[in-house]
């Protein structure tokens, strides 16, 4: 992994820790452990469908943060 990729994932990884506590505990439980949403609502105790919209939605804030800080810079 080269500097560039490494300075990415670590800023991911900060801004995942912004999320909810739901929300981050889902993209974790999706990125990290590479679970299915079936296994993330078998630990949770939600349903798959549930787990698939707190993904979705948690991706698309990640997606809003990366372009908000692409603005500034600009």
């Amino acid at each position: 992994m080269n500097l560039i990729e490494k300075q990415e994932k670590l800023k991911l990884f900060k801004d995942i820790q912004e999320l909810d506590e739901k929300t981050k505990d889902v993209v974790y439980l999706r990125i990290m452990g590479n679970l299915t949403f079936d296994e993330i609502a078998e630990i949770t105790g939600k349903t798959a469908n549930w787990a698939r919209v707190i993904y979705f939605r948690g991706k698309e804030k990640l997606k809003e943060v990366n372009k908000d800080e692409h603005r500034k810079r600009m």
